[in-house]
C-alpha cells in the first residue's frame, strides 16, 4: 500500500518484475490522490457511526438439523442481513447470535446441498429467542440473493432481468483460472481469450467494455476492455458468488454496460460480525494448465462492532497443452492480497478496503494479429475502498450509502529482448452516494444516486496513442411500483463526461486528417421492466431500455501500432457515441423440482463502434491488419434458457442452451485491400463482412449432477454449432463437443468443513477450436485437464 503513496518512478524497459510506473505531472498524481483520500475522509466523517439503539437487546439460540433424518446439520451459515452479523452452525447443529436489537427479523440459513431457508424471528429485550429449522436436501438450486442489476438484495427470482448466479456447489464445480472461464457455459455467456490467462466474458455476443466486470460492485479499474490480450484483473479463487445480468445496464452503471454486468462477490469489506474466527483455505491444480493454486482468507471479530477480513492469493501456470502440442509462451504467475475492516453498530455500517493484484504473463505469437515472436504483460494493480451506510428511521425506511474508490493501475507490454514496446498508467477515482426508501404509498421500493468518475491515463512506448484524461457525472433515479403479484419498475439517468487528449496533431481516417482535439458527451438512458407472478413460482417479465455508451480514448484518438495485438490501431476524434434500444422478454419457474429461465432479447445498437475495415483501406503487409474504429449501425438477437429438473432428492438434469445472431443491417461494400513485398503492390477488392466479429455460435451443455450433504458429482457434454458468419480478419469454425465430469466429498472434522472436487474437462482429449479465440488458426483448445481443488472451511 505504500506503493499507493510513493511518487511514480520511471518505467524500465527490460525485466516485467522491475517495471514501474511511469512519471506523469505531479499536479495530476496528487489532485487524484487527495480527491480519493477526501472522498473517503468525508464518508467517514459523513456517516460516523452512532449506536442509535434504546430499545434493548436479546438473542436468538437455536439449532439446524436435517428435514428428513433430524441429525444436527454443522457448517451451515446463519445470517441476520438487518444487523450485519451471521455465524456458522457448530458440530452439534447449533447457534446463537447474541446482543440483537429487540426487533422483526428475517433469519437465513445455507448449507451446500439443501435449499436455504429464511424464517421471520421476533427478538424481546432481556428475553432469548429459541428456533429450530429443517433443511430440506435438494440438488436444484432455488433462489440465491442476487444483488446485482438491482438497488436493494433481493432472491433471484425477484430480479427484473434475466440472471444467473454461480454459488456454493456449482462454483466449485467450475472454478477456473479466470472469471471469464469460471462462468462459460452460462446462459448468455461464452469466452473470448488468446491463451488461458486472457479470458475475458462475452454476453450475447457483446463483449470488450460493453460488459462489466465487477468486484463488491465496483469497477475493477484495469483497461482489459481495451484489447484481447490485456487478462482482466480480478481472481475467482476467493469469490463467494459470482453473479452475471444479461442485458442493457447503463441505468445503474453508465456507460459500457450496454451488454451485461459480471459481479463477483467476496465481501471485501465485512458486512457482517462474526461471532469467531472463520474462513476458508484453498489448494488447486491443473493438468493441462501445469497449473498450482493457493489460497485463503480469515474472517475475525477485533471488538463488539468491528471485523476484519484478510486474504491472500498465488497461482503459476505453465505454457497449455492442446491435442497437437503445446502452447509456447503462455505461462504466467499471479499474486494477490487484500485486506479489509468493517464497523457495524445499530443502524450503521462502515469499512475500507485495499487490494493489490499482480500478473506477469506470456502472449503467444504466429496468429494473424500476433506479434510474430510473442509479447510477455506485466501488469500491476492498487485498489483502495471505503464505503458507509445509515439507515434511518423506524425499521430503516430509508437507507443512504456512500462508496469511493481509487485505483492505481501499471500494464506493460515487452519485447522477447526485454525492450518495452507498449504502457499503460491509468488512475481511476470514483465517488456515489445512493439514497433508498422502502415502501412509501404506491412506491414498493426506490432510490436516487449520484455519481462523479475521474481518470487520467498515460501512454508510453511505441504506443502513439496520446494520454489522456476523461470525468463522468450521473445522475439517476428508480422507482418501483407494486408489491404482490405485479410488479413494474422505470427509472431515469443522465451522463455527462469529458475526454482530454494531451496532445494536438491529427489522425488520418480514411485519407482526410481529422485534428485531435477534446470531445463532451451526454446521454440520457431509461427504462421499464415488468415482473408478474401469475402463479406460485410462475413469473413472466418484460422489459424495454435505452442505453449509451461513449467511445472510448482508444477508439478516439489510437493512431500507431499495439504491440501485443501486432495492429496498427487508427482511431477517429469524430466519432459518435453509441444508442441501443434493448428489449426482454423471460419466463422464470422457480418450483420445488424445476428451475426454469428462458429469454429472447433483440439489441439495435446505433453508431456501434466497431474496429473494422468496411469501406476503409486495409494494410496487409506481412499479415498484419489496420483497424480503424468506425460507427456501424448493428442489430444482436437472440434466446438462452437453462432448464434444471430435480430427478431424485439430490439428482437433477441441467440444460442451457444459448443463441445469438450478428449483422450490419447496411448494403455489403467491396473494400481495397493492398498487398506488399519487396519489389511489388498489388490492390485487389474483396467483399466486406455484413457480420460484426467475435460473435459466438449457437452453444450450450448438458449436465447431470448430484449434490448431496456429503458426496456431490456431474457429468455432461459442452457443445457448440459451426460458426460460419464471420466478420472482418476471421475464419469459420466447426461445431464440436466435449465431455466433462466432476465428483466430490465433503467432511467434517473438528468443526472444521473439508470439501475435494475432482473435475475432468475434455475427457477424450479431442481437438476443437473455440470461435472466439484469436489462437485458433494455430492452436486448438486445451486438451485433456484433470483439476483436483481442495477447500478447508472454518
Amino acid at each position: 500500500m505504500s506503493g499507493l503513496c510513493r511518487s511514480p518512478g520511471t518505467a524500465s524497459t527490460r525485466s516485467p518484475m522491475k517495471i514501474r510506473f511511469k512519471d506523469r505531472p505531479r499536479r495530476t498524481i496528487g489532485r487524484a490522490r487527495q480527491l480519493a483520500c477526501a472522498f473517503v475522509g468525508a464518508m467517514v466523517l459523513a456517516f460516523h457511526p452512532t449506536d442509535v439503539s434504546a430499545q434493548g437487546v436479546g438473542a436468538i439460540r437455536g439449532v439446524v438439523v436435517d428435514a428428513a433424518s433430524g441429525a444436527p446439520v454443522p457448517a451451515a451459515l446463519v445470517r441476520l442481513a438487518e444487523r450485519h452479523r451471521a455465524e456458522p452452525t457448530h458440530d452439534d447443529g447449533a447457534f446463537v447470535l447474541r446482543n440483537v436489537p429487540a426487533g422483526s427479523y428475517a433469519l437465513t440459513v445455507q448449507r451446500l446441498g439443501y435449499s436455504p431457508q429464511t424464517r421471520t424471528v421476533e427478538v424481546i429485550a432481556g428475553d432469548t429467542v429459541a428456533v429450530r429449522i429443517e433443511l430440506q436436501q435438494a440438488a436444484v438450486r432455488l433462489g440465491p440473493q442476487v444483488v446485482t442489476g438491482t438497488i436493494t438484495s433481493r432472491a433471484g427470482e425477484e430480479i427484473l432481468s434475466p440472471a444467473s448466479v454461480l454459488s456454493e456447489a456449482q462454483l466449485e464445480r467450475q472454478l477456473s483460472t479466470t472469471v471469464a472461464s469460471t462462468l462459460d457455459g452460462t446462459p448468455g455467456v461464452s469466452v473470448s481469450a488468446i491463451g488461458a490467462s486472457t479470458g475475458r466474458p462475452v454476453i450475447r455476443g457483446l463483449g470488450g467494455d460493453r460488459i462489466l466486470v465487477l468486484e463488491d460492485g465496483q469497477r475493477s479499474g484495469d483497461l482489459s476492455a481495451l484489447s484481447g490480450d490485456h487478462a482482466v484483473a480480478v481472481d475467482p479463487l476467493s469469490a463467494k458468488q459470482i453473479e452475471v445480468v444479461r442485458g442493457p445496464m447503463s441505468l445503474l452503471y453508465g456507460s459500457s454496460a450496454l451488454g451485461g454486468v459480471v459481479n463477483v462477490i467476496r465481501e471485501e469489506i465485512p458486512a457482517s460480525i462474526p461471532e469467531h474466527a472463520h474462513g476458508t483455505l484453498s489448494v488447486q491444480g491443473e493438468s493441462a494448465l501445469r497449473s498450482g493454486t493457493a489460497g485463503g482468507e480469515v474472517r475475525t471479530r477485533l471488538a463488539d462492532n468491528l471485523a476484519a477480513r484478510v486474504e491472500g492469493t498465488l497461482r503459476r501456470s505453465g505454457s497449455t497443452r492442446t491435442p497437437v502440442g503445446t502452447l509456447t509462451n503462455t505461462d504466467a504467475q499471479t499474486y494477490g492480497a487484500a485486506a479489509g475492516l468493517g464497523y457495524n453498530q445499530g443502524a450503521t455500517h462502515a469499512g475500507i478496503s485495499y487490494r493489490y493484484y499482480a500478473s506477469d504473463y506470456g502472449i503467444p505469437g504466429g496468429f494473424v494479429g500476433g506479434h510474430a515472436g510473442g509479447v510477455d504483460i506485466s501488469m500491476r494493480r492498487h485498489a483502495l475502498r471505503g464505503e458507509a451506510e445509515r439507515h434511518f428511521g423506524d425499521d430503516g425506511p430509508i437507507t443512504a450509502r456512500a462508496t469511493g474508490t481509487f485505483t492505481d493501475y501499471g500494464h506493460s507490454e515487452l519485447e522477447k529482448n526485454g525492450d518495452l514496446g507498449t504502457r499503460y498508467d491509468q488512475r481511476l477515482s470514483t465517488g456515489e452516494l445512493l439514497i433508498r426508501h422502502d415502501s412509501v404509498g404506491p412506491l414498493a421500493l426506490g432510490a436516487l444516486g449520484v455519481r462523479g468518475q475521474f481518470r487520467d491515463i498515460v501512454t508510453g512506448g511505441s504506443l502513439r496513442t496520446p494520454s489522456t484524461s476523461d470525468y463522468n457525472a450521473a445522475l439517476y433515479m428508480v422507482e418501483e411500483f407494486g408489491h404482490r403479484a405485479l410488479r413494474l419498475q422505470v427509472g431515469a439517468r443522465y451522463d455527462h463526461s469529458r475526454y482530454t487528449p494531451r496532445g494536438r496533431r491529427s489522425i488520418n481516417v480514411g485519407g482526410t486528417l481529422v485534428p485531435i482535439r477534446p470531445r463532451t458527451f451526454g446521454a440520457f438512458s431509461g427504462s421499464a421492466g415488468l415482473l408478474y407472478a401469475f402463479a406460485p413460482g410462475w413469473r413472466v417479465g418484460s422489459s424495454v431500455s435505452r442505453g449509451y455508451r461513449t467511445p472510448d480514448f482508444n477508439e478516439l484518438y489510437s493512431n500507431g501500432p499495439h504491440l501485443a495485438a501486432n495492429a496498427f490501431e487508427v482511431g477517429d476524434p469524430e466519432l459518435r457515441q453509441e444508442t441501443g434500444i434493448g428489449t426482454d422478454v423471460f419466463l422464470r419457474v422457480n418450483r420445488p423440482r424445476v428451475r426454469v429461465e428462458i429469454a429472447a432479447f433483440r439489441n439495435q445498437l446505433d453508431d456501434y463502434i466497431t474496429a473494422t475495415s468496411r469501406g476503409r483501406a486495409i494494410l496487409s503487409a506481412q499479415g498484419q491488419p489496420l483497424f480503424q474504429y468506425t460507427n456501424e449501425d448493428a442489430v444482436y438477437a437472440g434466446a438462452e434458457g437453462e432448464v434444471e429438473w430435480n430427478l431424485t432428492r439430490t439428482l437433477a438434469l441441467d440444460i442451457t442452451v444459448s443463441h445469438v445472431q450478428a449483422r450490419f443491417p447496411s448494403e455489403r461494400q467491396r473494400i481495397p485491400v493492398f498487398s506488399f513485398t519487396e519489389t511489388s503492390f498489388d490492390t485487389t477488392f474483396v467483399p466486406a463482412s455484413q457480420y460484426p466479429s467475435f460473435v459466438p455460435p449457437t452453444n450450450g451443455r448438458v449436465e447431470l449432477h448430484h449434490d448431496g450433504p456429503r458426496l456431490h458429482g456431474s457429468g455432461g457434454v459442452r457443445f457448440a454449432a459451426r460458426q460460419a458468419r464471420t466478420g472482418d480478419f476471421e475464419t469459420s469454425t466447426p461445431g464440436f463437443a466435449v465431455g466433462f465430469a466432476t465428483v466430490g466429498y465433503r467432511f467434517l472434522r473438528r468443526s472444521q468443513f473439508h470439501t475435494v472436487t475432482l473435475r475432468a474437462d475434455n475427457i477424450l482429449n479431442t481437438e476443437y477450436r473455440e470461435h472466439l479465440s484469436r489462437i485458433k488458426e494455430i492452436m486448438p483448445e486445451p486438451g485433456r485437464n484433470i483439476s483436483l481443488l481442495y477447500r478447508l472451511s472454518f
